[in-house]
C-alpha cells in the first residue's frame, strides 16, 4: 500500500511538472480572436443628435414665438376694447 501511495504521489508530481511545462510553452502562443460588432463613429452619431436637437429647438422656438405673438394680439385687442368701453362710459 505504501509503494502505491508513493507511486501515486510521484505520478501527481510528474503530471504537475508536465502541465506546467506545457502551459509555459503554450502561454506565448495563445492567440484569442473575437468577432466584435463593427464600431460606430461616435462623433458622427453625436453630430446627428446635435443636428436633430437644433432642428427641434428651432421648431419649439418658432412655436413659442407664434404663441407669444398671438397672446400679445389678444391682449392688445382687449386693451383697445376696454379703452373704448371706458370712453363710452365717460361720455
Amino acid at each position: 500500500l505504501e509503494s502505491l501511495t508513493e507511486e501515486m504521489m510521484c505520478l501527481k508530481k510528474n503530471h504537475e511538472e508536465e502541465s506546467c511545462a506545457l502551459r509555459s510553452q503554450l502561454g506565448d502562443r495563445i492567440n484569442v480572436e473575437v468577432d466584435a460588432a463593427p464600431s460606430c463613429n461616435l462623433n458622427k452619431v453625436l453630430d446627428e443628435m446635435r443636428c436633430q436637437y437644433e432642428v427641434d429647438l428651432e421648431k419649439k422656438r418658432r412655436e413659442v414665438e407664434d404663441w407669444y405673438c398671438t397672446q400679445m394680439e389678444e391682449l392688445n385687442r382687449e386693451v383697445i376694447s376696454s379703452g373704448e368701453q371706458l370712453q363710452c362710459c365717460q361720455t
